[in-house]
């Protein structure tokens, strides 16, 4: 899931209070945001070479977020521990430690270390608390089977941003893993209404549709998340879940018609 988990630069905002005097940090970040991320890469590092820029803790996260991007994880553990140095006495101490641990975080993720990526985004939820964040955590506790965790800690994400649908979504899945259809329904439905694009909403669609054996309407589902890309959609689960699953249910119905 890309956000939570997603996973997405949707998950960690930019801090509006950073270097809007400082061309050299806008038009590295300008980059960033339009995903050149080795040209970013390559504008934060001459940033750090100014040894009295007020952005010194800013670049070198900023630096490490586009190190994660391009697969250089050792790499971006080495500046999110610089990073994490910032003075208690800058104005910008929690943001930049509560992103840092979170991308932290979102690296162990990627390596598929889950309960060392949750020690980190719950070391982030001590310096900021965004809903995203929260829902990030409740996915990870998703996956490692910590369902009355998970379900606190969205229900959290939905009460500071009752519009974030990876948030519902995530909620949805928990329900499904309870077996409770009715609840779980509720909030697929209000996470494809707020963003009809998210393959993952439709797999979990389509899981309840085949726990109730409704397998014709879980085959429009799935059919709906793979033309979404749910295969190269963040890659927070298994990329071949959905073909698997179409395989599984669709294949022989389709057959049999």
């Amino acid at each position: 899931m890309r956000l939570q988990l997603i996973i997405l630069i949707s998950a960690i905002l930019l801090n509006p209070t950073l270097g809007q005097n400082n061309k050299k940090i806008n038009d590295a970040d300008k980059a960033f945001n339009n995903r050149n991320y080795i040209r970013a890469l390559v504008m934060y590092e001459d940033i750090l070479k100014e040894t009295d820029s007020k952005n010194y803790h800013y670049a070198l996260y900023k630096k490490a977020y586009c190190n994660y991007y391009l697969t250089n994880y050792k790499e971006a553990v080495i500046d999110i521990k610089k990073a994490l140095k910032i003075d208690t006495s800058n104005l910008d101490y929690n943001w930049i430690r509560g992103n840092s641990y979170w991308l932290y975080g979102r690296i162990y993720s990627k390596l598929d270390k889950k309960k060392k990526s949750l020690k980190y985004l719950y070391k982030a939820i001590k310096y900021i608390q965004p809903s995203s964040l929260y829902s990030t955590i409740g996915f990870k506790e998703i996956q490692i089977g910590q369902y009355e965790k998970a379900l606190k800690n969205l229900n959290i994400a939905i009460q500071l941003d009752t519009t974030n649908a990876y948030a519902f979504n995530n909620r949805a899945l928990v329900y499904l893993k309870l077996s409770d259809f009715e609840k779980a329904r509720i909030d697929v439905n209000k996470s494809i209404q707020l963003d009809n694009r998210n393959p993952y909403a439709y797999k979990h669609s389509a899981m309840i549709y085949i726990e109730l054996k409704e397998f014709e309407k879980a085959c429009i589902e799935l059919s709906t998340a793979d033309e979404l890309g749910y295969a190269t959609f963040g890659n927070e689960s298994d990329s071949n879940e959905v073909e698997l699953l179409i395989n599984k249910y669709c294949k022989t119905l389709s057959d049999t018609k």
